[in-house]
């Protein structure tokens, strides 16, 4: 083929001159006969007879000033169409960059015309290689010779309207992504916060709490442990102290999940701040950490997601007190962190500074029962026979010391200025600060050890101790509290008693006693929660 500007030789296939860039006159009695056969190549369609690669191309020196170009029909679907201007034409464009990945795509204007070009969002390419992500750029065009210099601008006119079209196109979709991921985005600020290798990632969260198995109270928080392995907490999150975004007006009346990376066997609530322990032997803290109570070695002053405690394994149980946290590990060893303010964190009173990470208890060993109290802690031993000890409160030790003739204990708790322990014959003693009763011998001045006024109650399985009240739990599933009652954490609109009176729960399972509130778990998966302004069991769900 000749071109009739320059009279250069082209092959066939060209539209273009390659010499001088003027539009190739084709003769119909040289060309192949059409084909619908799909070559996978990006097709140039200018009307509804699908005139395609290897057919005949539109003669666009017969598009003068004048005239109108040729319009495809409408299709079912209304969808942009090419401006009207008589003096445009419509062009063939020149390819864009190559689609990755795939066959380029190409865009639709009202069946009018497909530019090929990248690959966008949808499959569709965009006019000269503009494209969202895939697409390269294409190729400049070969400018035209000034005798064709007319009929070039109206090509690069009607394929700038093209361009303009498709991007109103790519703006609209960009404005409903974005619109899509903000609303994505606002959906899932309301989820459980999830980490990296040392924080806690535990997939999509639980919707629904399951049967529970395991519960404790903190000073303004419950948390609770499902059959599932999921921690669960309620409450104030001021301090993100339930294991999400804090906020000093932040808190929740029904359990939200806390997102724990593995199965969690116990869960502990200090006065801000929760523990998590999992059955690998991993720990875990969130919430308040001004004093270093999370034990992850940052001075943060809270710890809104849940983060692996440092250098501990091989735990079996855990408590958490008021600023500070204590671990036992299957060697019967006791770990400590946090304030160490009186003492609490058993390295002595000369040694009060923040623990910012677990450290070893000096003196402890054989330990198989924890207490975190207020200000003081407590461990029962037994080394061929059973001893408690205490440490903290301020007192003049350098560690921990043994309280002698405390019998056969079998376990042991610890709250504001006072212990508790529980006998292996079910009976319950005290000793500490007794001014609300909390000792429950009836008697709100004594200080020496108690035997708690066992009249009505049976025998105890499990001890909890409060700021300043106890909860037990019965062989029958009844639960009993004494002490301060000055937010309903006994469980009654009365006020405070010396002596053990029954709360309005059966069948319970697990009980647990912190700060001015109550818990616990009934056997059919119930929590139940008082105190904190609430006098009244109530079932949290």
């Amino acid at each position: 083929m000749f071109c009739t500007s320059c009279g250069a030789k082209n092959d066939e296939s060209n539209m273009f001159c390659t010499v001088c860039g003027a539009p190739l006159e084709h003769d119909p009695a040289q060309e192949p006969p059409a084909t619908n056969a799909d070559d996978g190549k990006s097709h140039v369609h200018v009307n509804n007879q699908g005139y395609g690669y290897g057919q005949r191309p539109m003669d666009f020196r017969n598009a003068g000033a004048g005239q109108t170009p040729m319009s495809a029909p409408q299709s079912p679907t209304p969808q942009p169409s090419m401006p009207q201007n008589p003096s445009m034409v419509q062009p063939m464009a020149a390819p864009g960059g190559t689609a990755a990945p795939g066959t380029p795509g190409s865009i639709d204007v009202g069946n009018t015309i497909n530019v090929p070009g990248g690959a966008n969002a949808n499959g569709g390419g965009f006019p000269g290689g503009a494209s969202v992500g895939a697409g390269m750029p294409g190729a400049a065009a070969v400018p035209a010779p000034t005798q064709n210099r007319n009929k070039m601008i109206a090509i690069i006119a009607a394929f700038v309207a093209v361009a303009f079209v498709g991007g109103i196109a790519v703006a609209t979709l960009m404005r409903q992504n974005d619109s899509t991921s903000t609303a994505q985005s606002a959906q899932s600020s309301q989820s459980p916060v999830y980490g990296g290798s040392d924080e806690a990632s535990a997939g999509t969260p639980e919707q629904t709490m399951g049967k529970v198995v395991s519960v404790s109270a903190g000073g303004s928080f419950d948390l609770a442990v499902d059959a599932n392995g999921k921690a669960w907490a309620w409450g104030y999150n001021g301090h993100g102290q339930l294991g999400s975004a804090t906020g000093s007006d932040s808190q929740s009346t029904k359990p939200v999940q806390v997102a724990i990376k593995g199965t969690v066997t116990k869960v502990a609530a200090g006065t801000d701040h929760g523990l998590a322990l999992t059955s690998d032997g991993s720990v875990w803290a969130w919430g308040a950490n001004d004093h270093g109570q999370v034990g992850d070695g940052s001075a943060a002053v809270s710890v809104g997601k849940p983060t692996k405690v440092t250098g501990l394994s091989g735990v079996t149980d855990i408590d958490a007190g008021d600023r500070y946290s204590l671990a036992l590990k299957s060697d019967g060893t006791v770990w400590s962190w946090g304030y160490g303010d009186g003492g609490r964190t058993g390295h002595g009173i000369g040694n009060s500074e923040d623990t910012l990470e677990p450290q070893q208890i000096a003196g402890l060993s054989g330990v198989i029962d924890i207490g975190a109290g207020t200000k003081h802690g407590i461990a029962l031993t037994n080394s061929g026979e059973y001893t408690t000890w205490t440490w903290g409160g301020g007192s003049n030790t350098d560690g921990p010391v043994p309280i002698p003739n405390a019998g056969d204990v079998a376990a042991v708790d610890a709250g504001n200025q006072y212990s508790i322990v529980l006998h292996r014959d079910g009976t319950v003693h005290g000793w500490g600060q007794n001014d609300k009763g909390q000792l429950g011998d009836g008697n709100p001045k004594a200080w020496q050890a108690q035997l708690v006024d066992a009249d009505g109650m049976p025998s105890i399985t499990a001890i909890s101790a409060g700021d300043s009240h106890v909860l037990a739990l019965g062989s029958d599933g009844s639960v009993w509290a004494w002490g301060l009652n000055d937010k309903g954490q006994l469980g009654s609109g009365s006020g405070s008693s010396t002596v053990p009176v029954q709360v309005g729960v059966s069948n319970a399972t697990a009980i647990g006693a912190g700060g001015s509130r109550s818990v616990a778990a009934t056997s059919d998966g119930q929590a139940l929660s008082w105190g904190d302004g609430t006098s009244s069991p109530t079932e949290m769900k």
